[in-house]
């Protein structure tokens, strides 16, 4: 009798914890989106031929996303927070070492994410994307390795983080995934803030860089994998991210029911 509630509390524990860090997880990211938006590259027919996460790092309109986002674009769009396309004016400035690139939109008094302090290593972080990507289930990863100058996550990191930032317990921002793995692997490196905030420090929104310069520059990678043509429908049609909440309260459901089938058994059996 005593080892069974033993378990079966300790289970119930675990379901409880499971659901306290979906909750918080949930939390962060609704408290991000705002600061989120879908970039998309269009090509000289206005047709979308390449698209990643980014987000704002100021409130007038500079938004940071992967350099590869712009490969084979004559003008770029961001899908901001309020369902709204805001066209890009030009490049504040890009590093192409880092696939990294900051954008001029017409996207004016966005909140911006702050830089987080440097995490250290077993901090859990969170990875995060637009709520217009290709979207997955939110999950958490673990901070590995980091010499200041890249960030290396263990976990689970779906391709719809691609230009998104990782976010720390605290809501903010320790850096930008640019290379997101393929399937099946399981780290991921991502460039510290400091560095986003350097290179905006560098540029010159008054004096940008022409969008279609920079493409020339940028290796394409594709994140979607339907038709481009169907690309723009796919965008009025955001898919909501499933709820890791709800399988928290599920593990506490089940686990509840076996702890009073426990209880049953015992009474039965007089244990």
């Amino acid at each position: 009798m005593g080892l069974y509630r033993i378990v079966t509390g300790l289970l119930l524990v675990v379901g409880l914890s499971m659901n306290v860090a979906a909750m918080d997880s949930n939390a962060l990211y609704e408290n991000a989106k705002p600061s989120l938006g879908l970039v998309i590259s269009l090509d000289a027919d206005r047709v979308p031929v390449e698209s990643a996460s980014g987000f704002f790092v100021n409130d007038s309109g500079a938004l940071v996303t992967s350099l590869h986002a712009l490969a084979g674009a004559s003008s770029v769009r961001v899908k901001a927070s309020d369902g709204r396309f805001y066209d890009a004016t030009g490049v504040i400035a890009f590093d192409a070492a880092r696939n990294l690139v900051i954008l001029q939109t017409l996207a004016s008094g966005f909140k911006p994410l702050t830089a987080a302090d440097a995490p250290s290593v077993g901090t859990e972080l969170l990875p995060v994307g637009s709520p217009d990507a290709v979207q997955e289930t939110l999950e958490s990863a673990t901070l590995n390795s980091s010499d200041g100058e890249r960030i290396t996550l263990v976990g689970s990191v779906g391709a719809w983080t691609d230009g998104g930032p990782v976010l720390n317990s605290d809501g903010r921002a320790v850096g930008i995934i640019t290379n997101p793995p393929v399937a099946g692997l399981m780290r991921t490196d991502v460039v510290p803030y400091r560095a986003i905030t350097m290179l905006l420090s560098s540029g010159n929104a008054t004096a940008l860089i022409p969008i279609e310069e920079v493409a020339g520059i940028a290796a394409p990678r594709t994140i979607y994998t339907g038709a481009s043509d169907q690309l723009p429908e796919y965008l009025d049609r955001p898919i909501p991210i499933p709820s890791s909440r709800e399988t928290g309260t599920k593990v506490i459901a089940i686990v509840g029911l076996l702890f009073f089938i426990g209880l049953g058994v015992e009474a039965t059996s007089g244990i």
